[in-house]
């Protein structure tokens, strides 16, 4: 849970809340875009949050590439100049925290970063990565960093849609964690 957001949403409040409300309910599941979750909420009432997941991944998918690429390229390189300034938003800066990256070592920090720029290079947008990992707990740094070389070998289709579907899974955990839930799958 973030502390803009203190106690935990209920879909019951999401779906009676006014448009604005609701959006500002919403806002910082998906980095510095919050065009996801007004399209989304066009969708309302949720009988699930199964329902909303569907409703924002639909949102993104829908979009435009200039807009998919827009959302990727508001993520934040991993361990990155703006963890470095402490400059991340608060969902990501818990994130980065939870998977290590805050504890690299300058030789992790150094082999990052250069994987950062030759990924960066080759795609034209930063590496994506649900570092909090499938039970919401965290990927050991050591298994970023085996992502990211794997990924690298990606062709930019591929990896466009690999950015995409880590991108829901970050969300998904953020809106967990805003609902007082695990960061598993529901």
């Amino acid at each position: 849970m973030t502390s803009s957001h203190p106690s935990p949403l209920s879909l019951n409040r999401l779906n009676a809340a006014p448009l604005a409300e609701a959006a500002a309910l919403l806002n910082g599941l998906y980095e510095h875009s919050p065009w996801i979750a007004e399209a989304a909420l066009a969708s309302r009432p949720f009988a699930t949050l199964a329902d909303l997941k569907q409703a924002m991944a639909q949102a993104v998918r829908q979009a435009g590439r200039d807009r998919q690429q827009a959302l990727i390229r508001a993520h934040p390189e991993l361990a990155g100049k703006a963890m470095l300034a402490g400059a991340l938003t608060s969902e990501s800066a818990h994130e980065q925290l939870t998977s290590g990256l805050t504890h690299c070592s300058p030789e992790e920090l150094q082999t990052l970063h250069a994987l950062n720029n030759e990924y960066t290079a080759r795609f034209g947008w930063p590496f994506v990565l649900a570092v909090r990992g499938p039970s919401g707990h965290g990927l050991t740094r050591v298994e970023i960093i085996a992502s990211l070389e794997q990924r690298l070998v990606s062709t930019p289709q591929v990896e466009l849609d690999e950015c995409l579907k880590q991108i829901d899974r970050i969300a998904e955990i953020r809106l967990h964690d805003r609902m007082g839930l695990s960061g598993e799958s529901s």
